[in-house]
């Protein structure tokens, strides 16, 4: 993920004991052949998803029931799974702390776990 949205992914994520960056790949046609290969409980994109997009949606099938979070140019963050819901995740208009962030991470790293993934 390039430009600022992936500093502030790889500064946060670097900073927590309990996570890993698996990969950085520059699109969402790459992600989704390697979502299933890298295990990883979440998958965050440096955009908002169209769900008419079909890169887009083959991410969000092949994430399975493992949680997509797409950093939206505003700053903002949206869970998407595959029931195509969205759900915003920021603290108020205009973005999401770096706390926020990482507490969404965890969210939804711990609803993977609790359907057994």
């Amino acid at each position: 993920m390039p430009g600022w949205r992936g500093d502030i992914v790889k500064t946060a994520i670097a900073n927590q004991s309990d996570m890993e960056l698996l990969d950085d790949v520059p699109d969402c046609a790459r992600a989704s052949l390697l979502v299933n290969d890298r295990s990883a409980d979440v998958v965050v994109v440096g955009r908002e998803l169209s769900e008419s997009s079909d890169p887009d949606l083959a991410l969000i099938r092949a994430a399975g029931d493992c949680a997509v979070l797409a950093l939206a140019e505003d700053g903002a963050v949206f869970r998407y799974a595959l029931r195509t819901s969205r759900t915003s995740l920021s603290d108020d208009v205009g973005g999401i702390s770096q706390s926020r962030f990482i507490e969404a991470i965890r969210e939804a790293a711990d609803d993977c776990a609790q359907r057994g993934d």
